[in-house]
This record gives C-alpha cells, structure tokens and sequence, in this order.
C-alpha cells in the first residue's frame, strides 16, 4: 500500500471542500490499495475497520441473501464512498465487491475516529459527506425495490377486470 497525499486528496468532490489541515490529517489514515476483480473489499458483518473510496474502476453493494445469489444494490465506480455505516456500526453492512479491478483510497476507521474526536469540526464535515452517501444509498435501495415490486394494483384493478 502507497500513502496518499493530502494533495491527492483534495482532487476528489467529497473531500475537495476540506481544509488543507484537515486534509493532511486525514491523508495520515489513507493508503492506496489495488483490489483484483472479483475480491471483496468490505464483507457484510465483518469488522468496520475500513473506508474505501473509489479511484478507479467499479465495483457492486450486495446483499447476501439465504439460499440466492447475492443481490446487486448498487454498482458504484470513481468517487464513490464504500463503507460509510462504520460511523453508525461496528460491522460492515453490505458486501462490497470489485466488478473490475479497483484502485482504492482505505481510510483507517479506527485512525479517522480518533482526528475526528480530537477535532470535532473535522468529524462534522465527514460526517455530512457519509450522510449523503447513505441518503444516496437508502434512495437507490427504495428505486430499485420499487421496480422489483412494481406499484400495488388498487382494488378496481383487482376485481374489476
């Protein structure tokens, strides 16, 4: 795993906003990480210890379901965040996996929680980028569970046909 910069950091939409001091904060908890085609970068119920952001490549949100293949939630490429439930659990959520091979940003959740507690407007401007990230995840959750389920008939549809 390579270090990150702080400079490198800043070119990515989620972090760009951040101050440079902040970002040479966080940058002390990022390293570069290649990911083969078909790994998984984050396993449901496992330990949250990492953060992934995406640089290049894709990769898919599944969920593993009993006696089924696993179901595809989302696929994600560069610029999107994997792994943000760790603010809110100690276990991963989703699986994560490479579709393609991947070049990733891992964050340390252990080395982020601890700037973001000794610097308190640090770990608010995270945690307003990881709640759009997971407002964008419950929204595509809900659109693709409508077009799974489709719209419920209304009883005139039902019976009166």
């Amino acid at each position: 795993m390579t270090a990150v910069t702080p400079q490198a950091l800043a070119r990515w939409p989620l972090l760009e906003e951040l101050e440079a001091a902040q970002l040479e904060v966080v940058a002390q908890c990022a390293r570069y990480e290649r990911q083969a085609k078909g790994r998984l970068l984050l396993h449901q119920g496992a330990p949250a210890d990492a953060l992934h952001l995406l640089c290049s490549g894709s990769a898919s949100l599944e969920l593993e379901v009993p006696g089924r293949e696993p179901l595809v939630l989302q696929t994600l490429g560069p610029g999107e965040l994997v792994g943000a439930s760790w603010l809110l659990s100690d276990r991963v959520q989703f699986d994560v996996r490479a579709r393609t091979d991947l070049e990733t940003i891992r964050f340390d959740t252990a080395c982020l929680l601890q700037r973001f507690e000794a610097d308190p407007a640090l770990g608010y401007a995270f945690c307003r980028r990881f709640m759009a990230v997971v407002v964008e995840r419950l929204q595509a959750a809900r659109l693709q569970l409508m077009d799974l389920y489709g719209h419920p008939a209304t009883l005139d549809e039902v019976c009166c046909q």
